[in-house]
């Protein structure tokens, strides 16, 4: 299992695509119209954005991160977002 897979997507909740919303979208379909969380190369291409975000709670929009799992996401981006 790759580094991103067992950590960073851990990390960020990312959840089943058959995991639904109240709306009956899944979580996926509801997020991909910003980014792919479950894309490696989504996120790597959006990590600088996504870490300021969590640092300033507008994301994930169901709650701020605690600091330990903001530095977890912040180290991974810091050290090359490695597969």
């Amino acid at each position: 299992m790759r580094p991103y897979d067992a950590t960073i997507r851990g990390v960020a909740g990312v959840r089943s695509t058959r995991t639904r919303q109240p709306s009956g979208s899944s979580d996926r379909q509801s997020m991909t119209l910003a980014l792919d969380l479950w894309s490696y190369d989504d996120v790597r291409a959006h990590a600088d954005a996504i870490v300021t975000r969590i640092r300033n709670g507008s994301m994930p929009c169901d709650g701020a991160w605690p600091p330990a799992k903001i530095d977890v996401f912040a180290r991974w981006v810091d050290t090359g977002t490695t597969a």
